[in-house]
């Protein structure tokens, strides 16, 4: 299954060259706002692109496989908390 997985993300990663703007917050913030259904498939791969070389997703992915972070990333949101507020989930 990894195996596909990386060999899809291959075959995106040619056909997607990434701009350095892509990368920006704002558009990090853009995408991670969006369901997971409206994702494209290039948003979802900038983003596997752009947590790939954080601690958390590089243990992540050599623990588990390239398909736990995909299903990671897919479940990433982001939400803002002002400096001091308590966090409980």
């Amino acid at each position: 299954m990894d195996d596909d997985i990386n060999n899809n993300d291959k075959l995106l990663s040619r056909q997607f060259t990434f701009r350095p703007e892509e990368f920006s917050f704002e558009n990090i913030v853009y995408i991670l706002n969006l369901s997971t259904l409206k994702r494209s498939s290039r948003q979802m791969l900038l983003l596997r692109e752009f947590t790939k070389t954080i601690k958390f997703f590089e243990d992540l992915t050599r623990e588990n496989g390239e398909t736990m972070h995909n299903s990671a990333c897919e479940r990433l949101f982001y939400e803002f908390v002002s400096m001091g507020k308590v966090i409980e989930n």
